[in-house]
């Protein structure tokens, strides 16, 4: 988060930054998990960040529409 938003009273960062902070913070926790001998995923993963972002909630939604073709005139 900028210091001018924390200047401004600011507690969390504006939304459209929100993916790349909660990546951030869940990265540091997942070096947390691994250093303190808590993380239950082995071996541990050499890129963490990767790891967070496989796993990160996605807000998209499988379309469930099946796809449909033009029929070929005779």
């Amino acid at each position: 988060m900028e210091a001018s938003q924390l200047e401004k009273g600011c507690l969390f960062p504006p939304l459209k930054e929100i993916r790349e902070v909660s990546t951030k913070v869940a990265v540091d926790v997942v070096k947390l998990a691994y250093s303190s001998g808590l993380a239950t995923i082995h071996p541990e993963p050499e890129d963490k960040e990767q790891l967070v972002k496989d796993n990160l909630y996605s807000p998209d939604y499988m379309s469930y529409i099946p796809h449909t073709y033009n029929w070929p005139k005779e």
